[in-house]
């Protein structure tokens, strides 16, 4: 168990007594540390997310609580892609057996790129530990859904307020931390490998030879997307208090330090959408300002770096890897016939590339309708406006660079807050009223 383990461990154990609203904090922060191991034997290792989410799940259940979440139009497709990766798993790796993916790599500084190896595809343990994960961190969706329902909106919106203000606490403040090292400033590596206990040695490397932001996250293109979704989200919410343009400054200033085209793509799209809804306010200024001082306390190089890791994507090592993975991950939903190889046996790069390289036409289909659902119910409330924009900016993120759902850090954090925002009843068809009628009478009959 690692340092950060024990740590993490004695966080979640205080946490599991009193209110279960710990949990639901806990939770959500336990997203952020996507590098930092609790426990590991071999090649399996436990990190803070599947720690705390089973707490909370077995949590759930002994407090007296029935899993008794609506089964509306989100959470059934939901269940349905859930059902979807497990069978049409098994169907795709038993259909194709034997299929060989190339590795692709590159060097951190993007001056090579190349196939470093091969692997045959075949079904394992890792195809079933990555459907448990992902069933994992859904139930425990559905568990926030349910704990998150029965909250007053008061007590909700006061539970959101301390979620994200330790969140970002954590982000900005570790930030600062790592990247005050990365420039030489103070030997932090002792903290950096607390946190980043996976792959300490590359992620060593990688902060001591280059100037990005990435905190807690495992690179910078996590980072920068949480932190320029979560600085927009907090304007686009509406009421902007000195506090919140304060926290959304920080954001924009750090997303910019992380050097990541994601996150400068997805800046541009949040700002597209703000322009489309508040063309003429005085903030326009104020954030254009903002963004030109984040670039200017910056090196000229530093500057030149941004303009390259974006517009020069293409021809570095990190982009014709992307290339190559995406171009893979098309091949192999070509060679599969829609069907897909299975969760996590086949990286594209991109959420859409990756999902239908993973789980076909019909589970892309599933996932996509869930989110497209997920975020219409979302009420326009103030609370509702910020987790839906959150929510918003992480999947424009993912559309640009996503290895997967498991790697998805941001994902789960922002699926964790959409309870938060609360949700817009639809009316009852006649036949739900009836089912619910004769369920009722099903009661009724045992008692």
């Amino acid at each position: 168990m690692t340092p950060f383990g024990i740590l993490w461990l004695a966080l979640t154990v205080v946490g599991s007594y009193g209110k279960i609203e710990r949990l639901v904090i806990l939770t959500l922060l336990a997203t952020l540390f996507d590098t930092a191991t609790v426990f590991s034997i071999s090649d399996f290792r436990l990190s803070a997310q599947d720690i705390t989410c089973f707490v909370l799940i077995v949590r759930f259940f002994m407090s007296g609580r029935q899993a008794r979440v609506a089964l509306d139009l989100r959470h059934g497709l939901l269940f349905f892609f859930l059902a979807y990766v497990l069978v049409g798993g098994l169907l795709s790796l038993a259909l194709f057996d034997g299929y060989e993916i190339e590795s692709y790599s590159s060097t951190p500084s993007g001056d090579w790129f190349g196939v470093v190896g091969s692997s045959r595809i075949e079904l394992s343990i890792g195809f079933f530990v990555a459907v448990a994960r992902i069933a994992l961190y859904s139930f425990a969706y559905f568990c926030i859904v349910h704990i998150i329902g029965e909250m007053p909106e008061a007590s909700r919106d006061r539970v959101l307020r301390r979620a994200v203000g330790a969140s970002l606490i954590i982000v900005l403040l570790f930030g600062i931390y790592q990247y005050s090292s990365t420039l030489g400033l103070f030997d932090g590596s002792v903290l950096m490998g607390i946190v980043h206990t996976e792959d300490v040695a590359e992620t060593s490397a990688y902060w001591n030879n280059y100037t990005s932001l990435y905190s807690v996250f495992a690179e910078p293109s996590q980072c920068g997307p949480w932190l320029m979704g979560m600085g927009w989200a907090l304007i686009l919410k509406g009421s902007i208090s000195k506090r919140d343009f304060l926290l959304s400054s920080a954001c924009f200033i750090e997303g910019v330090l992380t050097f990541s085209s994601t996150a400068l793509v997805t800046f541009v799209f949040m700002f597209c959408i703000y322009l489309a809804k508040n063309m003429n306010k005085n903030i326009l200024i104020i954030l254009i300002v903002l963004m030109v001082a984040a670039v200017a306390i910056t090196s000229n190089d530093q500057v030149q770096r941004l303009l390259e890791s974006t517009f020069n994507k293409l021809s570095s090592g990190s982009g014709l890897t992307r290339i190559a993975l995406i171009g893979q991950a098309h091949q192999v939903f070509i060679d599969t016939y829609g069907l897909g190889l299975g969760l996590n046996e086949v990286i594209g790069m991109s959420l859409i590339s990756t999902m239908l390289a993973q789980v076909g036409v019909i589970g892309t289909m599933l996932f996509a309708a869930f989110l497209v659902v997920l975020i219409r119910r979302v009420p326009a409330t103030t609370a509702g406006k910020f987790v839906r924009y959150f929510f918003v900016a992480i999947i424009i993120s993912l559309l640009v660079s996503s290895p997967g759902l498991l790697y998805a850090n941001g994902f789960w954090f922002a699926l964790y807050l959409i309870p938060f925002g609360g949700t817009i009843t639809v009316p009852k068809t006649s036949r739900a009223i009836k089912s619910e009628r004769m369920l009722s009478y099903g009661r009724y009959t045992n008692s």
